[in-house]
């Protein structure tokens, strides 16, 4: 064997076990990073569900307070209680966006269940 070739070989044999190892370590990464992201939205869709839930226990307050008042409501609480009502309408719709953006996710029941929920709470108007 020449000395040229052996340099070579020499040489060829870790770069191709480093090119091996970098492509190994890169397509972990990878996959941290799409992990990441998914646990991201995942996340983004609950808080929207927990502030959905938020606003609709601070429009059930306000229902729940004029329904307990000897006397009528008023246009002032008419109108706070429309403004709550527009504001979960749009907290409802945001976590039902942000859930249905998910691969897997419950979308569907959880649309119709929040139709319902929604459905009920104008019943109640």
């Amino acid at each position: 064997m020449r000395i040229k070739t052996f340099f070579v070989a020499a040489l060829a044999v870790p770069t191709l076990a480093t090119m091996v190892c970098g492509t190994w370590i890169v397509a972990d990464l990878w996959q941290a990073y799409s992990g990441n992201g998914r646990a991201r939205d995942e996340t983004a869709a609950l808080a929207a569900l927990a502030q959905a839930v938020e606003v609709y226990a601070v429009q059930r307050g306000n229902i729940n307070v004029s329904m307990l008042s000897e006397s009528p409501v008023g246009d002032a609480m008419r109108k706070s209680m429309e403004e709550e009502r527009r504001a979960t309408g749009q907290a409802v719709s945001k976590a039902l966006r942000l859930m249905q953006g998910l691969k897997r996710s419950p979308s569907d029941d959880m649309e119709t269940t929040l139709s319902a929920i929604g459905k009920r709470i104008d019943d109640l108007d």
